[in-house]
């Protein structure tokens, strides 16, 4: 089972702005111990058709959003599609929370820069993604619905999906949609 919540601040305290979560993710391959066993695990998904997803984590509303990347690092379709839902949010503050992924980084200072809203940007400690924890448990929900799917359709189609079908880029938006909309 999941461990209990290590809060750094008392249960009652109030932020002031909303945090918007950001990490990437690939589908099908287990999470590395360390920085280069993640980036090996990583290039072998690339090398297999995967490409990398990027999950959005909206601390109040506890939405889940999911984009297939191109590729890791600043992408001007994907950063328009998250300044979209930053506006579709509502907000016109937040604090925009990742790990120190230089890719990552990019492309945060980039929807920083795109966004019309005030973003302030926060970076979980190196080696401590656990500080980060609301947008990993995202993703393990996310990749839970996405297999969930993925399994019902080749069960009804008969057949094997590769990761780089196009259904997928669907299948991992829609999923996270699921997620948002559906869950009590």
């Amino acid at each position: 089972s999941k461990s209990s919540g290590h809060f750094s601040a008392a249960p009652d305290a109030v932020r002031t702005k909303p945090i918007v979560s950001l990490d990437y993710a690939f589908l099908g391959i287990k999470k590395g111990k360390d920085r280069s066993e993640c980036m090996k695990l990583e290039d072998e998904a690339a090398e297999a058709g995967h490409t990398p997803q990027l999950i959005m984590f909206d601390s109040e509303s506890k939405g889940t959003y999911a984009y297939v990347a191109r590729q890791k690092g600043a992408d001007e379709h994907l950063c328009r599609r998250i300044v979209d839902d930053l506006d579709n949010m509502g907000y016109k503050q937040v604090v925009m929370k990742s790990d120190q992924e230089p890719a990552l980084r990019t492309l945060i200072e980039t929807v920083k820069a795109t966004w019309n809203g005030d973003a302030a940007l926060e970076n979980s400690p190196v080696g401590e993604s656990e500080s980060n924890g609301a947008v990993e448990r995202a993703i393990q929900t996310w990749s839970g619905q996405v297999r969930t799917m993925k399994d019902a359709l080749e069960s009804r189609l008969k057949c094997d999906i590769p990761a780089e079908h196009p259904i997928m880029t669907w299948l991992v938006e829609y999923a996270a949609t699921l997620i948002r909309r559906c869950s009590v």
